[in-house]
């Protein structure tokens, strides 16, 4: 079963107007990182990426963290993002003015594509 977020501009607007967030863990920001970001134009997002990978280096050339600890924290970042990617993607379109009309399930063999 999958989960949707629905959001609309306006309740009553054209199908144009509707975006769906799918609450699940975005295996493709595991792959590709902060290009998802990009991808979205959740620019805001990218900056905060972007700072916390400054941190992370910056914490090992100041040898306070050894290069395994800045892998597994860079790791731990990147599958928090994944988790909670549909989470971020919700309120960025919330600030943008979209709507949220509800929620639904759906059975994966019952989607169209």
């Amino acid at each position: 079963m999958v989960r949707y977020s629905v959001y609309s501009r306006n309740y009553n607007s054209s199908l144009s107007d509707y975006r769906l967030v799918k609450q699940k863990i975005n295996i493709w920001f595991l792959l590709f990182g902060p290009i998802i970001f990009v991808f979205y134009g959740m620019w805001f997002n990218l900056l905060f990426f972007g700072l916390i990978s400054f941190l992370v280096n910056e914490l090992y050339h100041s040898e306070i963290l050894s290069f395994l600890g800045t892998r597994i924290l860079v790791i731990a970042v990147n599958f928090y993002l994944a988790i909670d990617f549909a989470n971020m993607q919700e309120a960025f379109l919330e600030r943008k003015g979209y709507n949220f009309l509800g929620s639904e399930l759906y059975h994966k063999n019952l989607i169209l594509d």
